[in-house]
C-alpha cells in the first residue's frame, strides 16, 4: 500500500478529552463514497492518526467501530487476520503484513480539539 499525500483539508474529529482513557479512539470518515475512514489514538502525550486500512487485505482494522487495541492495550490489531501494529509507528510487528505500515495522517491540536488533515488524493494499493 502506498499513499500520495498532497495538501488536504483539516477536519475536527473530536476533543482531546475523548482520548484520555486507555485504549480510547476517535474514528471518522475520510471519504464515504470510497468507504474510507480513519482513527485517532493517544499514547503518552502524543496523538497519532491513521487511515483505517490494513495493508494485508485492505479491510478496516476494527469489526466493532472504535475497537482497535488488542486485549493488552499495547498494540493496534486487525480484527480480520490478527495483524498487530505499533501505535506509535503504525508498523506491523506480527501477522501477515510484517513490517508494512499503516498510512499516517497529520494531526494538530487547537483549543483541546483534535484536527486531522484529510487528503482527497489518497491512493490505496
Amino acid at each position: 500500500m502506498s499513499s500520495t499525500p498532497k495538501s488536504g483539508r483539516w477536519i475536527r474529529v473530536g476533543s482531546v478529552e475523548r482520548l484520555e482513557k486507555r485504549g480510547a479512539t476517535i474514528t471518522f470518515d475520510i471519504d464515504r463514497s470510497k468507504f474510507l475512514s480513519g482513527f485517532v489514538i493517544k499514547r503518552g502525550e502524543r496523538i497519532y492518526a491513521y487511515v483505517n486500512h490494513c495493508p494485508h487485505n485492505g479491510s478496516k482494522l476494527d469489526w466493532v467501530p472504535g475497537e482497535l487495541f488488542d486485549e493488552s492495550g499495547q498494540y493496534l490489531i486487525c480484527a480480520t487476520h490478527g495483524a498487530v501494529f505499533e501505535p506509535e509507528t503504525g508498523r506491523c510487528v506480527g501477522g501477515p503484513c510484517i513490517n508494512q505500515l499503516l498510512i499516517p495522517l497529520q494531526v494538530k491540536l487547537e483549543d483541546q480539539s483534535v484536527y486531522v488533515e484529510v487528503v482527497s488524493s489518497l491512493v490505496l494499493q
